[in-house]
């Protein structure tokens, strides 16, 4: 049985992620006191998916940004050598359900203050959906409303995300830290409690938001770039949709391929955009590890000389490729599984 609903939502601008919704076979319908938590409740399931796919290269990239490796095939082997596959899912566990908060908790922001930024902004332009205009004139109408959102979602998520992400740097890089620091093993924390404990026990809670104001420029910049170019180049691609429903004169079902290639295309602006900070970001809380390290192994601190941001080199851009590659198959995901959930489940 086929069910076919329109969803429009009341608001000055495209609703976002998804714009309209056309609800096709509908699997499931949520009862009334849960439909504000909609796409909270969806992205988080989204988000799942998501990091279990791309968290091996996500321990990759933290790796070579912090260590040298000749190439990422150097780094998966010395891995497998020293770690087998579990090192490449080393500290996944507490990632899985945090992560996916943060995701969760970023689309629900973007979400909740896009329209609220829409009201706001249309007193200096006006960004009120056409749905008559050209989809790149939409698109542009559209745009810089999704910055502003992206952004103070962003901004905001930092706070929760911080020491969620440095427990997996931590668990991530502790071993490779200790080897390379003639430090062993036997003071590496086997789970992400002992993590934690060790980081509150040695930096105190300060010490969970190591390399903070670093996270939160990324996660700034990041979520502004990715939300406001997924869903320009989405709008804008409408204009290369046959009526038919295919793209481009091919056999493509156009919604799933233009969600795919959106995703696809924002993850490696957004991602290729931040990773010098990033970089920073992980040298900073490597040093902060392996103080902790040094401390529980009875030796002295390292004085831990504040690192900046400059223009970006060579070395920054180190694990740029596994990078990229997770951020592809990330957002792919994310947004293809999200997008089918959100037009099956009213």
């Amino acid at each position: 049985m086929s069910l076919t609903y329109t969803n429009r939502e009341s608001s000055p601008v495209t609703p976002a992620i998804t714009g309209d919704i056309q609800y096709n076979n509908v699997l499931f319908t949520f009862p009334d006191s849960l439909q504000p938590w909609k796409p909270t409740i969806l992205s988080y399931s989204s988000s799942v998916a998501s990091t279990i796919i791309g968290y091996p290269l996500d321990s990759m990239k933290t790796r070579m940004q912090t260590h040298k490796f000749q190439s990422a095939f150097a780094c998966f082997k010395q891995t497998l050598h020293h770690e087998g596959f579990k090192g490449f899912y080393r500290g996944m566990s507490a990632p899985l359900i945090t992560a996916s908060c943060s995701k969760s908790l970023g689309v629900s922001l973007y979400t909740w203050t896009k329209p609220e930024l829409g009201n706001f902004l249309s007193f200096f332009y006006n960004p009120k959906v056409d749905h008559s205009a050209e989809p790149f004139k939409l698109a542009l109408l559209n745009f810089p409303v999704s910055m502003a959102s992206g952004f103070l979602a962003g901004s905001l998520v930092s706070f929760f995300a911080c020491p969620f992400e440095f427990t997996k740097l931590f668990a991530q890089i502790s071993v490779l830290v200790g080897n390379s620091n003639k430090l062993g093993n036997r003071h590496v924390p086997r789970t992400t409690f002992q993590v934690c404990k060790q980081i509150f026990k040695t930096e105190g809670v300060t010490g969970l938001y190591s390399g903070f104001r670093y996270h939160l420029l990324r996660d700034s910049i990041n979520n502004s770039l990715f939300f406001a170019t997924y869903e320009t180049i989405k709008i804008s691609f409408k204009a290369l949709t046959s009526t038919d429903g295919t793209f481009m004169g091919t056999n493509l079902n156009a919604g799933p391929a233009t969600v795919a290639m959106a995703g696809a295309f924002s993850g490696i602006l957004s991602w290729a955009t931040v990773f010098p900070i990033d970089t920073i970001k992980s040298l900073t809380q490597k040093d902060i590890v392996l103080n902790i390290l040094r401390v529980q192994a009875g030796q002295k601190r390292l004085p831990v000389t504040p690192r900046t941001l400059t223009f970006p080199t060579r070395r920054m851009y180190r694990g740029l490729g596994p990078s990229l590659t997770r951020s592809i198959l990330v957002t792919m995901t994310f947004f293809s599984v999200y997008e089918y959930l959100m037009s099956h489940i009213v």
